[in-house]
């Protein structure tokens, strides 16, 4: 989670976060490839997603690039 929470400080305030799970794989004893974050405000959250969309991980030695896909349910609340 401090990765993911990382990736998303060098497009926007770390502090435009304010909760995120990376789920994990017990078996492979690494996380599963995505995460979910919560943004403070609708605003933040389509910004981020403006700026990190396509672009490059910086923390993981892969090509891959970062996928963006809004949840069902917004919010923190609603989860």
């Amino acid at each position: 989670a401090d990765e993911l929470l990382w990736e998303v400080g060098r497009y926007v305030s770390q502090a435009a976060v304010d909760f995120v799970y990376v789920p994990w794989d017990r078996l492979g004893k690494c996380n599963t490839g995505y995460g979910f974050l919560n943004f403070v405000s609708p605003e933040l959250g389509r910004m981020a997603c403006a700026r990190m969309d396509a672009n490059p991980w910086h923390l993981v030695e892969a090509l891959r690039e970062v996928k963006i896909v809004p949840a069902n349910l917004q919010g923190y609340v609603a989860n």
